[in-house]
């Protein structure tokens, strides 16, 4: 159906790729029906449990990482970013589509807008199913804009020391990074920096410093003009030779042919 690229009920199991760092020209809305973990987006570490409901501007880097796969169970809609504001646009709702965006992308929702947004899921199933009936499946979206209530601000410690980390790993992460540097910088050990992260986020420090390379790198060579030799600095390479390895290693292509397919 146009605009809408992919659509799963009661989904149960991991998505490819999921735990990785990463960003697409999409919005996503994920319903969690059942399952916990955590969302890492933009570098900010969030909850996931039962009840909750995502709206994700996956165009900004983003992963989510269950903490058992086999238990994680969700409604989820993945809708094409220009498709997404033009019905905004259409329908008058920009405005509050993009606030909705702006804000922290989880919501815990009431009892009674769960069985409601699991309805509407179930109702959505079937026209996509039939394609028949988009300007209700449309609708349904822009509903579930109105389902939710503020996210919990409770934090445990683990997570704050998890947060810490994405801060500082942030700011080190183009000016020579390493991991011994990280921690004196936080006064933990490498062990304990290491295996609280990966548990949390659901990746090695080290593959999140490369996703951030790769999404930043992305973002230079789309949206400006600088050359090679200069984006290869401030990502932190000592060579321009070290960062086009680097690149079409992570990507399958060279940061010249992606900028030309761009």
């Amino acid at each position: 159906m146009h605009g809408i690229n992919e659509f799963a009920y009661h989904f149960r199991g991991q998505d490819n790729f999921v735990q990785k760092n990463h960003a697409h020209n999409e919005i996503e809305i994920i319903h969690v029906v059942k399952g916990t973990g955590h969302m890492l987006k933009n570098g900010v570490l969030y909850e996931m449990r039962d009840n909750m409901l995502f709206f994700i501007d996956a165009r900004i880097p983003h992963s989510v990482n269950p903490k058992e796969t086999e238990h994680y169970v969700r409604n989820k809609i993945v809708i094409a970013a220009d498709a997404f504001f033009s019905i905004c646009d259409t329908l008058g709702v920009r405005k509050e589509a993009e606030a909705c965006l702006l804000a922290p992308p989880v919501y815990l929702m009431h009892p009674d807008s769960t069985e409601q947004c699991d309805a509407i899921f179930a109702r959505c199933l079937d026209c996509f199913q039939t394609n028949e009936r988009k300007g209700l499946i449309w609708g349904s979206i822009l509903e579930m804009l109105t389902m939710y209530d503020d996210y919990p601000k409770k934090k445990s410690t683990h997570n704050g020391i998890v947060e810490t980390i994405i801060e500082c790993v942030n700011e080190l992460a183009f000016d020579n990074f390493s991991l011994e540097r990280l921690c004196r910088k936080i006064n933990v050990s490498k062990y304990y920096a290491c295996h609280i992260f990966k548990k949390y986020v659901g990746m090695t420090i080290y593959e999140y410093v490369l996703s951030k390379k790769i999404a930043e790198s992305k973002l230079l060579l789309t949206e400006t003009d600088e050359p090679i030799y200069a984006i290869a600095d401030k990502m932190g390479f000592n060579t321009s030779s070290a960062y086009v390895r680097f690149f079409k290693k992570e990507v399958g292509i060279t940061p010249l042919q992606f900028r030309n397919n761009h």
